[in-house]
């Protein structure tokens, strides 16, 4: 089966079975770029898979979300007979991913600083006044949210 064929019906089938699959999908296009297409799943050599896991700069923890987006598409590839067999390098044969960053914990005084800082830095501001930035640190700290979990909150209102 076609190399691109394949990851549709992968991506589509793990969205039905209720997956968001948004970045690992991405991945596995990204994937299906880096190769000569029209190609077959079993046309892909470990050279090509590799090529894609190194990418172009340092080792990332990047590298190991790739492998893993492609490890489960050919589980799934060969499970249905879309592949005879998978191109990926042994996982013994992977690099360490590069160590986590430690959080950083800021001492009242930078946060007493970062927070008087708010009205100032936004003065010009075009999307976000003073009040909704402020508002927007003290729930990234207070919950300890990350910047993609801050960027995808909605707001609920019940009904009654």
């Amino acid at each position: 089966m076609i190399l691109r064929d394949a990851i549709d019906d992968y991506v589509a089938w793990r969205r039905v079975h209720g997956a968001r699959f948004v970045t690992t999908a991405r991945a596995l296009y990204q994937f299906c770029q880096s190769v000569p297409e029209p190609v077959c799943c079993d046309a892909v050599t470990e050279r090509e898979v590799r090529r894609f896991l190194d990418g172009t700069g340092p080792l990332t923890r990047w590298r190991a979300g790739k492998y893993g987006a492609l490890a489960g598409f050919y589980r799934y590839a060969v499970s249905r007979g879309y592949a005879s067999r998978s191109p990926l390098p042994a996982a013994d044969e992977e690099p360490r991913e590069p160590p986590s960053t430690p959080p950083y914990i800021y001492s009242r005084e930078e946060l007493q600083r970062l927070f008087e800082a708010v009205d100032i830095s936004r003065k010009h501001a075009i999307r976000l006044d003073s009040d909704t930035f402020r508002t927007l640190l003290l729930i990234l700290y207070g919950a300890g949210l990350r910047t993609s979990e801050a960027l995808h909150l909605i707001m609920s209102v019940n009904a009654e």
